[in-house]
């Protein structure tokens, strides 16, 4: 049956932004709020057939919602450029929201063959994993959710609650590669990193490691004044959040705890500063799809009534790391 657009259509509302990241298009608006980021440009200057669709026609059939005409254009696209992985990812979406999953697979199956980058490979895999878990293929789906999270993929509250995974909701496979997701939620902040401004003016550095067998990831931060701070994070087995505690080299305390959602790590808590006032905070971690991660923290001096923003960095990975 063909969706209307009106409502989620699971892991690829989802895991759009992701590939159109990595390949650098543009998404209708049903799926903008649900995703993160990562797949190559989808190049419209290649040789044509004289009949052939172009990559712009394509991408506009795609863009104002016309899956039938957008899925037979990105077949003939695939056709002459069978390498082309933004196109088979398109292709892929535009027939699983046609509701031809049996045809939507195998263009899934192509996009994670092409993906450019592993968060790519990661969302074509996921994708995989939807169309195998609707077409009734259990075991075939939770091999493919392993690649997946083997890939990047770290989402736990959307493979809890993706509609097209409902037929492994009972099966307890599922909530152990959930438990995998969670521990693996923060990994992308993990490295050595240079931190600098929108104008890439250097803010300091950080090193993020794994210990305790890989259940602690403990922060070193150094500004480029030379101040330093630590903070260690960890996933909560009982209350199934992330927790941080930061200690900053003048004596203030921050303490939040947070989830994964909408593509990024979002922690929200106290500060506890040694003038004895406490000041909320909230922090944004959101992986890059060029490997890079956006720090974005706000203070609140009115409890949450007003907000302004206290650190806004870029990590870049440092050479060799």
């Amino acid at each position: 049956m063909h969706d209307s657009g009106q409502r989620k259509v699971g892991c690829l509302a989802r895991w759009m932004r992701v590939a159109a990241a990595a390949w650098r298009v543009r998404l209708p608006p049903l799926v903008v709020v649900f995703a993160v980021g990562a797949f190559a440009t989808l190049a419209g200057a290649q040789q044509q057939g004289p009949d052939a669709p172009t990559a712009e026609q394509a991408n506009a059939l795609f863009e104002s919602q016309q899956w039938e005409q957008a899925a037979g254009a990105y077949e003939a696209i695939t056709r002459r450029e069978p390498e082309n992985g933004a196109a088979w990812f398109r292709l892929g979406y535009a027939l699983h929201l046609l509701g031809e999953i049996e045809r939507a697979l195998p263009a899934h199956q192509k996009a994670a063959e092409f993906a450019p980058v592993p968060a790519a490979r990661a969302a074509s895999l996921y994708n995989v994993a939807c169309a195998q878990a609707r077409l009734g293929r259990i075991d075939e789906a939770f091999a493919s959710l392993g690649e997946a999270i083997d890939a990047g993929f770290a989402d736990t509250a959307l493979l809890q609650s993706d509609p097209d995974l409902q037929a492994l909701a009972d099966d307890p496979r599922l909530a152990s590669l959930a438990e995998r997701t969670a521990q693996a939620e923060l990994d992308f902040w993990v490295g050595e990193w240079d931190v600098v401004d929108a104008q890439g003016t250097r803010l300091g550095e950080n090193r993020i490691e794994k210990v305790v067998h890989g259940h602690l990831i403990l922060e070193h931060w150094t500004s480029a004044a030379g101040k330093s701070g630590k903070s260690a994070n960890y996933f909560d087995p009982v209350s199934r959040v992330w927790k941080q505690a930061w200690v900053g080299a003048g004596g203030d305390v921050i303490e939040m705890s947070g989830r994964f959602r909408d593509g990024a790590m979002r922690f929200e808590g106290r500060q506890l500063k040694t003038d004895g006032t406490i000041e909320l905070h909230r922090t944004t971690l959101t992986p890059l799809p060029d490997g890079r991660v956006q720090q974005h923290i706000e203070q609140s001096q009115d409890d949450g009534a007003t907000w302004s923003v206290w650190f806004e960095g870029l990590y870049v990975p440092r050479s060799g790391s």
